[in-house]
């Protein structure tokens, strides 16, 4: 599937909205939103898009292939396992070693990504490949990569269905004190306009008086916040 088709899918089953007022987990606002929570609910969707991720990473014939797949909190849990399950369906995959799903989840407490309930273990001596259904800045995709390395696995990349962020790299600290750059497969590469609180007020969707959306996004519990400090 091409780009442009992808886009267009999702459009046409309401996995993107758009012409609205969100508040994404960044803090910024903007005014289209990709419904994650749809995406996956969509079966027969998801592993289509789950399939080209993988060929997509695949079309690099330098690309390590990876032993084991890992994703960040509970949508990144269901997307690990597609990934690794497609993995395992490509022809000619002969090694008698399963390609393992990871899941990098966040501690209440403290709000640090860690591998937990022995996911340690799946991951440790293996390459292993981060996926996303939509990254922005990195930084959770960098919080997992951490993670899985501490445990002692190899990260060799990212893979995403839509990279809304300008690069198409994740540099994150190496062992050494140095710094790596992990290479970003994007079923779709656009950046969304997205804007700080002062610039939603000055050219955004708060300067025109759009109500900040509370079904989707970040806005509900925003303004709860709002509520509570004023």
């Amino acid at each position: 599937m091409k780009e442009d088709e992808i886009v267009e899918e999702l459009l046409r089953r309401g996995i993107i909205l758009r012409d609205g007022h969100f508040r994404y987990s960044s803090g910024k606002h903007g005014e289209d939103y990709i419904d994650k929570n749809a995406l996956l609910a969509h079966s027969t969707l998801s592993r289509a898009l789950v399939h080209e991720m993988v060929m997509c990473w695949l079309d690099d014939e330098e690309a390590p292939f990876p032993d084991a797949v890992a994703g960040p909190a509970m949508s990144g849990a269901i997307l690990a396992h597609l990934v690794a399950h497609e993995f395992n369906r490509v022809p000619n995959w002969t090694d008698d070693e399963t390609v393992y799903a990871a899941f990098v989840e966040k501690d209440p407490e403290s709000g640090i990504f860690k591998l937990g309930r022995n996911y340690d273990k799946v991951v440790r001596g293996r390459n292993v490949l981060i996926v996303e259904d939509v990254i922005n800045t990195g930084g959770t995709a960098m919080a997992a990569a951490h993670s899985v390395m501490t445990a002692g696995g190899v990260v060799i990349g990212v893979s995403v269905i839509w990279n809304r962020g300008k690069s198409d790299k994740l540099t994150l600290p190496n062992a050494g004190g140095g710094v790596m750059e992990l290479p970003i497969t994007a079923l779709i590469h656009r950046p969304l306009p997205s804007y700080t609180e002062a610039q939603c007020h000055e050219r955004g969707p708060c300067s025109r008086g759009v109500q900040l959306n509370v079904n989707f996004g970040h806005g509900a519990a925003f303004l709860a916040k709002d509520r509570d400090e004023a």
